[in-house]
């Protein structure tokens, strides 16, 4: 029961994390518009994606030396990339987005039953062997939950502007939330060397 709870836990935290992703572009693109430079929208996103593949293939390359037994194939930063570009062009079109998300996630659910022998189709899902790996998002579903994320952006800012007014969040827990956001990818790259270090500690590595 601990275990599941801290699974729930984890899972909720990664659902909302690339579902965010999705809204944030959608918020980029409308400001993006009503500055009149749509074209400087994409070529950031593009070039942040290609950002994001490259610092999680170095993040492969350096949990393979230390950690050969559990390193990271296909991690969010991987799949954060690949998502960011192969989304960009629907982030205008909220049914698009909305028929993509629904079609990653059925065919993410039922990955285990559509999957083959070919490691060829790990970074999709379709891998059917298990992989010991300290992090793993295979594209289906996990793309999906980004995809979802751009329709959501269309429902709770419309043209780019909160649809509700919120509380500002002034108080020390809110502060603490609104610093975590902004650095969610720093404080991500520094779990890694943590967790390295801890598992050398214990001598997990060595």
């Amino acid at each position: 029961m601990y275990q599941t709870g801290w699974l729930v836990l984890a899972r909720s935290i990664q659902v909302t994390f690339l579902t965010l992703v999705g809204i944030s572009l959608v918020i980029s693109y409308f400001r993006a518009r009503e500055k009149g430079n749509v074209t400087l929208f994409y070529e950031r996103q593009m070039k942040r994606a290609l950002i994001l593949i490259v610092l999680g293939i170095l993040l492969s390359f350096i949990t393979f030396i230390f950690l050969p037994g559990y390193f990271i194939r296909f991690g969010i930063l991987h799949v954060i990339g690949m998502s960011v570009l192969t989304l960009i062009p629907v982030v205008p079109q909220k049914h698009r987005a909305l028929v993509f998300s629904v079609l990653i996630l059925v065919l993410g659910y039922f990955r285990r039953s559509l999957g083959t022998s070919s490691y060829a189709l790990y970074i999709f899902g379709f891998y059917r062997e298990l992989v010991p790996t300290l992090d793993y998002f295979p594209i289906f579903p996990w793309m999906g939950f980004v995809a979802f994320g751009i329709f959501l952006g269309h429902f709770f800012y419309p043209h780019g502007n909160r649809k509700w007014n919120l509380p500002e969040m002034e108080n020390f827990f809110g502060k603490c939330i609104v610093f975590m956001g902004k650095r969610a990818l720093i404080i991500y790259l520094i779990h890694i060397p943590i967790l390295l270090i801890s598992f050398f500690v214990m001598g997990v590595i060595s």
